[in-house]
């Protein structure tokens, strides 16, 4: 597996070019047709239930099938996250020391809720609220997991949404999220990443795009 690892916009994990020169060849794509995709609040308070609605424009001028939901506790969370029926699960969620806590302090490991997560269908997990990158870390060590995982430190306000709009809409279009990630935000040295989001990213399902097809 190939993985992309990002703090603050600099890369710190260099990519050889043979893992571009593999997710160029069509034979190697796994695409993902009309795919479901949820963006979730845990606690549910004022900012996150704002930027839960910011974040649907993320996806929603590029596909259809789009839930926003608040979730009440961790249990309804890791339910939704093994139920097999969403190809992308975007949280808007607190992380503190590798846990996500509910407003009834119940706790569940992020690692816990990545490998619910892809033992189901789903192949892209973004953690979209800002935290900082040893909240994440924490638990994690040794992990390598088969989803493509953006881990949020910095949203950098509006820079966010346009980023990731960007991103989906490349996927989208048949591009790989490494290439279109590296298309976005070069990953070279003395790269201008001012614009791109505070992220730490695994890229565990590289070679799986979403499109959405007209019916």
């Amino acid at each position: 597996m190939a993985f992309v690892y990002i703090i603050l916009g600099i890369i710190v994990v260099f990519v050889a070019l043979t893992f571009w020169k593999k997710y160029t060849r069509s034979k190697d794509i796994i695409t993902v047709e009309n795919p479901k995709i949820l963006i979730a609040s845990l606690e549910g308070d004022q900012e996150d239930l704002q930027l839960a609605k910011e974040d649907q424009n993320i996806y929603s001028s590029t596909f259809k099938k789009i839930d926003n939901k608040i979730i009440d506790n961790t249990d309804e969370l890791l339910s939704l996250a093994e139920s097999s029926f969403y190809d992308v699960i975007h949280l808007i969620v607190n992380v503190e020391e590798g846990k996500l806590r509910d407003k009834n302090n119940n706790s569940i490991e992020l690692r816990d809720l990545i490998i619910k997560a892809q033992n189901g269908k789903t192949t892209y997990v973004l953690l979209a609220k800002g935290n900082d990158h040893t909240n994440y870390m924490e638990g994690m060590e040794g992990e390598s997991f088969a989803v493509n995982l953006v881990m949020t430190v910095d949203r950098k306000g509006k820079d966010f949404i346009t980023f990731f709009k960007s991103l989906f809409e490349k996927i989208n279009s048949g591009k790989p999220m490494p290439i279109a990630w590296h298309e976005l935000a070069p990953q070279i040295p003395n790269a201008n990443h001012e614009h791109v989001p505070g992220t730490l990213c695994a890229m565990g399902a590289g070679n799986v795009i979403l499109r959405e097809i007209d019916s």
